[in-house]
């Protein structure tokens, strides 16, 4: 399930220069998964409880977000204006091994709906488990906004 919105002042204050306005767009609309849920590709968006304490674990120049099958790899924002950051992947917490998957939120959110083997994630399959279908419901909201 999806949680409700965070606030704008604990973004900002999770995230603090990592907020650029499509990072707090997206968590105006939901704080993450509930209850450290998956959909059915396996994918985790955390809320902020959860973002702040992996990235108290690992400080890098990129703020970690989501991972994927219990953390076999994680997903990272990396600002690149104010207003667009860029989303990476690490495998295994090798700080040093980071690949630029999207060049924003965006279009994270439409490889995560549209092409999840693109960035790393499972297939979405007629056999995949279908919990509230956690990718629709971020993808229709993501659509809407543009």
């Amino acid at each position: 399930m999806l949680r409700p919105p965070a606030a704008l002042e604990d973004i900002e204050q999770t995230l603090q220069h990592f907020a650029t306005e499509d990072v707090r767009e997206l968590y105006l609309q939901l704080d993450g998964f509930a209850d450290h849920a998956y959909c059915q590709n396996q994918f985790c968006l955390w809320s902020l409880e959860t973002v702040r304490a992996e990235n108290d674990i690992n400080p890098t120049q990129i703020i970690w977000f989501a991972d994927f099958l219990i953390f076999s790899h994680q997903y990272g924002f990396k600002p690149e204006t104010p207003q667009v950051s860029s989303v990476h992947l690490i495998y295994n917490d090798d700080l040093n091994e980071t690949r630029k998957l999207a060049d924003s939120v965006a279009e994270f959110l439409h490889l995560l709906v549209h092409d999840p083997i693109s960035i790393e994630l499972l297939p979405i399959t007629s056999e995949s488990p279908r919990p509230p279908n956690l990718l629709e419901r971020l993808g229709a909201w993501w659509r809407g906004r543009a």
